[in-house]
């Protein structure tokens, strides 16, 4: 994007949290990417509740460069945190793991992390 000087004007973009989709038998839910590696991702969920060992499909766009990764997952652990005293209020996390992630997908997210200053392991 450029000014009226004819300069280019960066904007920043908050990198995280971004939206995806977890799709398991065809039903789809949406969910927040909150960390992301070429390992893996860990994801915010709604209301849903998801199996540690189950296999999920994963849909999401990386921010800026805009590259739709879809790929199947397969879900590690599960976090959930009490947010108020009466614990009516439930925060879900969800750790999973990129089963058939391509070279092309890996570099896309590697370009994601090293941009956004987050060490790729």
């Amino acid at each position: 994007m450029a000014d009226q000087t004819g300069k280019v004007v960066k904007q920043k973009v908050k990198p995280y949290p971004f939206e995806a989709t977890l799709e398991q038998n065809a039903i789809k839910t949406r969910v927040e990417v909150i960390f992301v590696s070429q390992k893996g991702a860990i994801i915010r969920l709604a209301n849903q509740i998801v199996h540690v060992g189950k296999f999920y499909q994963v849909t999401f766009e990386i921010p800026v460069s805009r590259e739709i990764i879809s790929t199947q997952v397969r879900i590690l652990k599960t976090y959930d945190k009490v947010l108020d005293i009466k614990g009516k209020g439930v925060e879900r996390l969800a750790e999973l793991h990129f089963q058939d992630l391509t070279n092309e997908h890996r570099s896309r997210i590697n370009a994601f992390t090293a941009a956004v200053g987050q060490e790729s392991k």
